[in-house]
């Protein structure tokens, strides 16, 4: 079974303008998958993506300081917290997967960066990357057109 990690540079990744990249200055660079992410910078930022397969994970830093975010798939929408007790990179914020893993299909999946309210004890949250799997006869697809070509060993 095919998985993929997208890096939260890639194209397919929707963001809303309520979100900034990592600065060059940012010490803590090398703890990122490819030396980058995204931060949300306001209440009810956005992030969404579009994939076909049956599981999906998001990853980002969790942390003192961290803030909660609600994570919606198809018609699922759950309240998560990233606050942890100590500082750690590479960590999943959330994993679903769907049915019994033996059949792809398309999902929408939206991370909402809740930063304000009751409750609420940080407001960072960053998306450092995401993975997800698609069952071996599945094609990948996202909500972004994106050009794919066979490497030059495989063509005619």
């Amino acid at each position: 079974m095919p998985n993929f990690t997208l890096d939260d540079t890639d194209p397919t990744l929707a963001f809303s303008p309520a979100w900034a990249t990592q600065l060059p200055s940012d010490p803590d660079l090398d703890h990122f998958f490819d030396r980058t992410y995204h931060a949300a910078q306001a209440d009810g930022a956005t992030m969404t993506f579009q994939f076909n397969g049956f599981a999906f994970a998001l990853y980002g830093s969790k942390g003192p300081g961290h803030a909660k975010f609600q994570v919606q798939f198809d018609s699922t929408v759950l309240t998560l917290d990233a606050a942890q007790p100590q500082t750690a990179f590479h960590q999943q914020l959330f994993a679903h997967a769907f049915g019994n893993g033996s059949e792809s299909a398309t999902h929408l999946v939206k991370l909402t960066a809740v930063l304000s309210g009751d409750g609420i004890q940080g407001r960072w949250l960053d998306i450092d990357y995401i993975t997800f799997a698609s069952a071996p006869d599945s094609q990948w697809t996202s909500s972004i057109g994106t050009v794919t070509s066979s490497p030059p060993w495989l063509t005619g």
